[in-house]
């Protein structure tokens, strides 16, 4: 009986841990859709660095879109990948 209540303490440490790791990722979330509001490309590209092709800037603004499960309209010129590994 003793066992039992050691492995149900272990889960509930465990299942507590992991609400607080989910909720601290969604208010960092939160925290990035409040601080990035949608923004057209036209914005975008006005806020890219001069001589940037806006073909490529574009292109470049989807990927990260894609690969970081960001909305596009939410990723700016100045996004930061490495806040999102």
């Amino acid at each position: 009986m003793g066992t039992i209540l050691q492995i149900l303490s272990v889960i509930e440490v465990l299942l507590w841990a992991i609400r607080k790791v989910s909720e601290a990722h969604w208010r960092a979330v939160q925290q990035y859709l409040d601080a990035h509001p949608p923004m057209s490309d036209e914005e975008f590209l006005s806020q890219c660095s001069p001589g940037v092709s806006p073909e490529i800037a574009l292109r470049v603004r989807a990927i990260v879109s894609e690969s970081l499960g960001i909305d596009y309209e939410r990723v700016y010129p100045h996004t930061n990948v490495v806040d999102f590994c």
